[in-house]
């Protein structure tokens, strides 16, 4: 209950709440320009065996993730770890480590670049999210709608540049 609309990565398990599933995007690693002219810039997977991460969430859930991936991390390589996307971006702009970033989020972040740009990206939906019973309320069902339909006009418009 802390927003009437919330915008989120997966969907909610909680009955009491409803999603729909704006679009997909997807995300990769990213770094500072800072944070990897400081500790280079890595060409393979194992390269990344002594970096600083900025986690999302739960380390225990991360560490598999990227050790999937090839990168040979332990939880001992998250030196910081937060919720909050906004955070991870403070975070890696200050040059504090690498995080994974949404394409979406690239662009808000000028001094920032992809680490090891070769990697698969990890498919990331996005569900816009509200309680049920607000669902119901006219002023947060026309600013969920206009949402909705400002997602959809903007993949549009993305598949139509990578179209074109």
């Amino acid at each position: 209950r802390e927003a009437d609309i919330a915008i989120r990565h997966a969907r909610p398990q909680d009955g009491n709440l409803f999603a729909k599933r704006m679009r997909d995007t997807t995300a990769c690693l990213y770094a500072s320009k800072a944070y990897l002219d400081e500790h280079g810039r890595p060409e393979k997977p194992e390269d990344l065996a002594a970096a600083d991460f900025v986690g999302f969430g739960q380390p225990e859930r991360q560490v598999p993730m990227l050790n999937a991936m090839g990168i040979p991390v332990t939880a001992d390589n998250i030196k910081i770890n937060t919720t909050s996307g906004t955070v991870i971006l403070e975070l890696l702009k200050h040059g504090l480590g690498i995080s994974f970033l949404t394409k979406d989020a690239e662009m808000l972040v000028p001094d920032i670049e992809p680490v090891l740009a070769d990697l698969d990206p990890i498919p990331v939906p996005i569900w816009l999210v509200t309680h049920r019973e607000l669902h119901t309320s006219r002023r947060i069902r026309l600013v969920f709608d206009f949402l909705a339909e400002a997602f959809s006009d903007a993949q549009a418009i993305r598949t139509s540049q990578r179209r074109g």
